[in-house]
């Protein structure tokens, strides 16, 4: 508000204007503001009041803008009086801001829901920026925090970094993993607006998940070998590091056969890829290898998890040995010409011969028996190469 007060005794003529010369200029005026006719207002008589020799105007300037404001004032004697040029801001507009992060976006608000579906497995960079169409940014001040904040917070809170004095409106710094965090921006300009602003949450994490394959029998092994379907315990955790985590997107496995049977597949168990927010930060899962399918001394499973932000991390190996086949039995003679139908007066040999992949001597058991308790001679035994590998090993 400005009030003009002018002391002389012959101010101007009933019947004229005021001998009054009111120069203001506007630069940068608001969006949809106007300036008014100073100059035409200051000029009517009835816009003055009076106490004896002084008069007075006052005048309002409401709009946002940068103003130059002169007042030369004539007497009817041709005597002048002056002021100014005088220079003020009027902005009643709050500043704006944009926090961004490199490579994943920029806002330009005050968040109501965060939700941390931002990941990266390497150092970020961010930056904070200002802008007020009117008047010059006073500062910029910044900080990252781990939790989302209201704007009742934000305005009790008092550990804000600010910007460079020579570069008031923009700061910028780099996040290294492992962090979670959401950055908050305060913009205040120099008619003391401020406004907050925020990104949405972003997590750096470069730490890989950690797996664990653990096999549960549903029946126990014979001396290490399943003869029906295997259950397996996928568990897998995305370990805590600086404080977060991503959370797991993929978790899957890859069960495969070789040797007696030659199959493999991969089997996805979670896929979060259309849900790209932080959770599932454990998983657990039984599996079932078919002994069917995989009826093989050379099984391997292997499980898989990738996280959001790219880490993928794997189990060991588990080697299973799996056999439903049975096994056969053939006894072969020579000697097969008897005397009498049954009776040999030379030493008559019999060959054994078992098919089993996985054939252990000490399993067999010979049931020979006869009139005189003379014993049978057997001898070792000898096998194929392909014993450990093939059902039709002999």
């Amino acid at each position: 508000s400005v009030k003009v007060e002018i002391k002389e005794h012959n101010f101007a003529l009933d019947d004229k204007e005021v001998p009054i010369d009111v120069k203001v200029t506007a630069d940068k005026v608001g969006a949809e503001e106007s300036i008014p006719d100073y100059a035409a207002e200051n000029k009517n008589l009835k816009e003055w009041s009076q106490n004896g020799d002084i008069y007075v105007n006052t005048y309002d300037f409401i709009s946002d803008a940068n103003y130059t404001h002169a007042i030369t004032y004539t007497d009817l004697a041709g005597n002048t009086a002056s002021y100014g040029p005088g220079y003020f801001t009027v902005d009643k507009t709050n500043p704006t801001g944009k926090a961004e992060i490199k490579g994943f976006g920029f806002w330009e608000s005050l968040l109501e829901k965060i939700t941390f579906g931002l990941f990266s497995p390497s150092t970020v960079d961010v930056e904070a920026t200002g802008s007020d169409y009117t008047s010059p940014i006073h500062q910029v001040q910044y900080t990252r925090v781990h939790d989302q904040m209201t704007r009742d917070e934000l305005e009790a809170y008092n550990s804000w970094s600010s910007a460079s004095e020579d570069r008031p409106g923009f700061a910028g710094f780099s996040v290294s993993p492992d962090e979670q965090f959401i950055v908050y921006i305060k913009v205040t300009d120099y008619a003391g607006n401020y406004e907050f602003f925020s990104s949405d949450g972003m997590i750096v994490d470069s730490t890989k998940p950690d797996p664990v394959v653990t096999i549960t029998n549903l029946s126990p092994s014979q001396n290490g070998i399943f003869n029906e379907d295997v259950t397996l315990q996928i568990d897998v955790e995305d370990p805590t590091v600086g404080d977060t985590y991503s959370g797991l997107e993929k978790v899957w496995y890859i069960v495969s056969g070789a040797g007696n049977v030659n199959t493999s597949e991969t089997i996805e168990l979670l896929n979060n890829s259309k849900n790209r927010t932080q959770g599932n930060k454990t998983f657990r899962q039984v599996i079932t290898v078919p002994a069917s399918v995989y009826n093989s001394n050379d099984v391997k499973v292997q499980a898989f998890a990738q996280d959001f932000s790219g880490n993928q991390g794997e189990s060991e190996i588990t080697e299973l040995k799996i056999d439903v086949t049975n096994p056969t039995i053939s006894v072969s003679w020579d000697l097969n010409n008897p005397s009498n139908g049954r009776y040999y007066k030379d030493t008559r040999t019999a060959t054994v011969t078992v098919t089993d992949r996985n054939f252990d001597e000490d399993n067999v058991r010979f049931n020979v028996t006869n009139t005189d308790g003379t014993e049978a001679n057997i001898s070792g035994w000898s096998s194929s190469s392909n014993i450990g590998v093939s059902d039709h090993a002999t």
